[in-house]
């Protein structure tokens, strides 16, 4: 019996392991993505179109628009590097986030509710 709880202890141990490693990006509210803005040094990705991003867009952001063609725009991309993304209410920015781990990034984060969440804290926005 001791035998089979120590084995099942290991795999669960070996499968939170091998879960880690893989990765994964990390949903944060307006107010984080804010405090990792002002300390870190972070990419920021905003994947609505460009038209939405042209009207309005936070600072330093690159606009690289979530369509078939985005695995081939992140290939570039540093996969060590830090990445905020970003789209209007958080779903689509998910959905990147989802896909640069799966591609290898390291440190992604989603900003939950996107940039309508960003501005309802008045938080900055280039225009």
């Amino acid at each position: 019996m001791r035998k089979i709880l120590a084995l099942l202890i290991t795999l669960l141990i070996l499968g939170c392991l091998q879960q880690s490693t893989k990765g994964s990006y990390k949903d944060i509210s307006a107010e984080e993505a804010y405090e990792l803005l002002k300390n870190s040094k972070v990419v920021v990705i905003d994947v609505r179109s460009q038209e939405e991003f042209e009207k309005e867009h936070i600072d330093d952001a690159i606009n690289l628009v979530l369509s078939p063609e985005f695995k081939e725009k992140i290939r570039h991309l540093d996969k060590n590097a830090t990445y905020l993304v970003y789209c209007n209410t958080g779903f689509k920015s998910r959905i990147a986030a989802e896909i640069m781990v799966r591609e290898g990034f390291k440190n992604v984060y989603s900003l939950s509710g996107g940039i309508e969440a960003w501005k309802l804290k008045s938080f900055p926005v280039v225009k």
